[in-house]
């Protein structure tokens, strides 16, 4: 933080990516690895790029914008286990994030909000459409390894929160 309040926000980017990589290192399913590769420098050319051409065509870029962002989350996602990988990768268009928003807005305004819940699962099933995964991970071997991780971090993560479960 200190870093993002003498470089007046401009390290910002660089700080979303550390602690995404953060935080996407510390995810398990099962035995299987999460990681990340996403770097501040490219996150904050895309968002600086994505600024001025949303300007200069009055908010018409902002879909393509919003793609890009999508397929950067996703594109830098990574799952492994052992020497096996699973790369995730981003479909997601501009002129699909323009049909989803537009649509569900209209949902949401003629319903009087009765409708979010539609536009909810609307932008989720446009997810999980959008993302597709390329490996070799089998997944019936998978195994459980509670026993045997040890990182604290959901525990960290709930104090920092106070969340309590108990």
């Amino acid at each position: 933080m200190f870093f993002t309040i003498i470089t007046f926000g401009i390290y910002g980017a660089w700080l979303q990516m550390n602690i995404r990589r953060y935080t996407h290192q510390n995810i398990r399913y099962g035995d299987v690895e999460f990681s990340n590769n996403a770097n501040g420098g490219d996150w904050f050319l895309l968002n600086l790029k994505g600024y001025i051409l949303t300007m200069i065509s009055l908010g018409i870029y902002i879909f393509w914008w919003q793609s890009e962002i999508f397929a950067y989350y996703i594109d830098n996602m990574r799952m492994t286990k052992g020497e096996q990988k699973i790369k995730c990768r981003s479909t997601a268009t501009g002129g699909g994030f323009f049909e989803l928003l537009i649509v569900n807005f209209l949902i949401t305004v003629f319903t009087l909000g009765f409708g979010k819940a539609w536009a909810d699962m609307r932008t989720q099933k446009f997810i999980c459409n959008n993302v597709k995964m390329k490996g070799n991970i089998n997944l019936d071997e998978i195994h459980q390894t509670e026993e045997e991780y040890t990182n604290a971090f959901g525990e960290d993560a709930m104090d920092f929160f106070e969340i309590d479960l108990a």
